[in-house]
């Protein structure tokens, strides 16, 4: 799994990921990160999940997406963003 910099979007910090399978997911997801934390999956990702308690439930992962994760978990904030890496 390629593990991206921080960066700040709406004044949150998020770390960035690229699960390359359902293992990286979960190593993901594994941490701190709520059942109830909403996700927040751009259209063109195939990911319908609106929860992190629905990704932790996915049977399979694509790759090639980018999970974006807080840094403060606990803010009420908080929320997990999925869109497609960029190819460069």
């Amino acid at each position: 799994m390629h593990r991206w910099r921080l960066r700040k979007t709406k004044g949150l910090a998020l770390m960035r990921y690229v699960p390359r399978n359902l293992g990286d997911l979960h190593s993901v997801l594994h941490r701190l990160l709520r059942d109830e934390m909403p996700v927040e999956a751009s259209e063109e990702t195939g990911i319908t999940a609106k929860s992190v308690g629905d990704l932790r439930r996915l049977s399979s992962w694509p790759g090639g997406l980018v999970v974006e994760t807080p840094l403060h978990p606990g803010r009420p904030e908080s929320i997990v963003k999925i869109s497609m890496a960029s190819r460069r």
